[in-house]
């Protein structure tokens, strides 16, 4: 399935950008199961001198620092966030057949937080992102991401972009509401309109004249 199935993109919806978890996230993970390979083969001529029990401890010991890497990078790989231009879409899997996918809406959106801890953090330029929406109780946390600030500056760019556009729209739903009504409008109501135009035309051109 492609991303833009699986995330449902909408109609002018674009993907922005795809989020994971960096390098540091994972690391100690991998060294395990390199460890894990790194003993059988230490003691592998050792093990296959014991007849068939050195055979199946060999085995079993490499299946289980395969099994390790190959779960690490899966997961990893699977376990994303879609910044898009007009919402965050967060794809978790727990486990092998079970997958979440949340949105989050940049109109609901409360505060954003960056936040780096550690020595290491700071070094090699990792940390999380908070966001907070909703009943301002909820978090979403995008963990050990590389390069925090820019997806934190990424964010509020598309927040800001998408509130605006929403704002003018709301403009245009006005308008067109009231362009629709003015039929159904009494004698009294419509002179109380152009009363209204009559002053704000009268601040326009006041400014207008004090700019000249």
């Amino acid at each position: 399935m492609s991303l833009a199935k699986k995330i449902n993109l909408r109609p002018n919806e674009e993907i922005i950008s795809i989020i994971r978890a960096g390098f540091f996230s994972t690391v100690w993970y991998y060294l395990l199961g390199f460890l894990f390979l790194i003993t059988a083969s230490f003691f592998m001529f050792w093990l296959f001198a014991q007849a068939i029990w050195g055979y199946v401890v060999y085995g079993v010991v490499v299946f289980i620092g395969l099994y390790i890497i190959f779960r690490t990078w899966y997961f990893k790989n699977k376990n994303f966030s879609v910044i898009t231009n007009e919402r965050i879409v967060n794809v978790s899997r727990a486990g092998w057949f079970e997958e979440y996918i949340s949105v989050l809406d940049y109109n609901s959106i409360n505060e954003i937080f960056l936040r780096r801890q550690g020595l290491m953090s700071n070094l090699f330029n990792f940390g999380s992102i908070e966001v907070d929406y909703g009943d301002k109780q909820s978090l979403l946390i995008l963990n050990s991401i590389n390069y925090p600030q820019k997806v934190f500056d990424l964010i509020h760019k598309y927040k800001n972009n998408f509130v605006a556009n929403c704002n003018l729209r709301d403009i245009d739903s006005v308008y067109e509401a009231f362009v629709d009504v003015i039929p159904d409008l009494t004698e009294e109501e419509i002179c109380e309109v152009r009363d209204l135009l009559d002053k704000q035309l009268e601040i326009i051109d006041e400014n207008l004249t004090n700019d000249v």
